[in-house]
Order: structure tokens, then sequence, then C-alpha cells
């Protein structure tokens, strides 16, 4: 049967394994869906539609958020950005730390509604059927990738002088290690790269199913509102002159 669903992802499912025994295990380890997701996008989708697509949207919008905001004062804090915060917000750093995740937390549910908004609308534009309970349960699903590697660099943080973050006035007592911590975070930026890549095309193939079209629609109604506002933009410049 034709698979016209575009940036095609190798399927476990397809691989027909009947198996026994500790393999058995393996697989139904693969069926959850926070790991499924990576792999199969689009089947683990159809599932999470089929059972209750509000399940864990809150939660996954709220982790994706909390823990990215938490993580970019961390790393602020730490001098892993590539330039330092401005000199008026540094006596404050503290309190923006332990206050991070609950403020991200609700930009994140917010980016799951307004995603999920712009996703729908744009998908329809493209032939789309997926109304905002499956579309805004796409766009959260697909966050699952950039969720665990923000774990992953939250530990390394942590690793790295969490202290500096809460009570800026003690001394590192870590400072012979800080070129070794620099180094390590260049790597996980590289890698958060190439998670930021991948959980995209997840994405694509989320909300594809989700409105029953390729991933190459998918594409399109992501691209979509960007072409809008850069033709108001552009039709403002011109009426301006």
């Amino acid at each position: 049967m034709a698979n016209d669903s575009g940036f095609r992802v190798d399927r476990l499912a397809e691989l027909g394994m009947r198996t026994s025994g500790r393999a058995d295990q393996v697989l139904t380890v693969f069926d959850n869906p926070w790991i499924s997701i990576w792999i199969s996008p689009r089947d683990t989708m159809k599932k999470i539609l089929k059972g209750d697509p509000r399940r864990h949207v809150l939660v996954l919008g709220a982790l994706a958020g909390g823990l990215t905001v938490l993580n970019f004062f961390l790393s602020a804090a730490l001098g892993f950005l590539p330039t330092p915060p401005p000199a008026p917000l540094l006596p404050y750093m503290p309190v923006l730390t332990l206050t991070a995740p609950f403020l991200g937390a609700g930009l994140g549910i917010a980016g799951v509604y307004i995603g999920g908004f712009a996703m729908e609308w744009c998908g329809r534009a493209f032939g789309g059927v997926g109304n905002a309970v499956n579309v805004r349960a796409a766009v959260a699903w697909s966050q699952v990738p950039e969720i665990c590697f923000s774990v992953a660099m939250l530990l390394v943080l942590l690793g790295s002088g969490v202290w500096q973050a809460l009570v800026p006035a003690l001394p590192d007592p870590n400072a012979g290690a800080a070129t070794a911590a620099v180094k390590q975070f260049t790597t996980v930026r590289g890698m958060e790269a190439i998670v930021s890549i991948w959980s995209f095309v997840v994405m694509l193939h989320c909300v594809g199913e989700a409105h029953r079209f390729s991933a190459w629609r998918a594409l399109g109604a992501a691209l979509l509102p960007g072409a809008i506002l850069l033709g108001v933009v552009l039709v403002t410049a011109i009426a301006m002159h």
C-alpha cells in the first residue's frame, strides 16, 4: 500500500516481529508513547488520537516551557550564554531562577494552545481535517524529544554549579573544572540543535496525522504563518515609502 506521509520514519510495527520473553518486554517498552514518538511519530499519534487526545497535553506544555525557561536562566547565571544578562537583572537572578519553572510552565501551556490554533487554521488551508483538540495533542506530543533533552541539559547545569544561580555571592567550589564544563556544554548545545531539528520533523508527522495529510503538507502549514507575516511586513514597508 502506498504511503504518502513524507519524511518517512522506520516503524517497528512494520517488522512484524513476534517474539517472547525478554524481547517481548523490549517491544512493550517501545510501545510507550514517550519512546515510540521518537522513531514512529505518525503511528504513535494515531494511537493517541484514538484514545484520549486531551491526556497529558497540559503536562507536556508545562514541562516543555518550564524546563526551557529554567535552563535559560541557569545558563545565564553560570555564564554559558553567548552574551551575559543585562547588569540590572543580575541582582534578581536568584529570584528569576527560582520562579522560572512556574513562569515557563504558563508560557509552555499558552504555546501549545497558540501553536495548536495556528496549525489547525493553517492545516485546514492545506486541506486538513483535524480539530482543535487533535492538533493541540499533536503539537504537545511532538515536544517530547525536546523535553527529554531539556532534562539531560538540566542535569548538566546542575553538575556545573547550580549554587552560582541561587547564591551568586558564594565562591565557585568547582572553579578548576570551569573549562571542562564549558566544553561539555558546547557539545550539549550541538546536540540540542540536532534534537530540535528532529523534534520539528516529529511535529510535522504528528500534525500530518491529526489533519490526515502528508508531512509535506504539514511543512507548508508550518511555514504559512511566517509567509503571511513576511507579506504583511513587505506591504507595510512599501506603503510607508
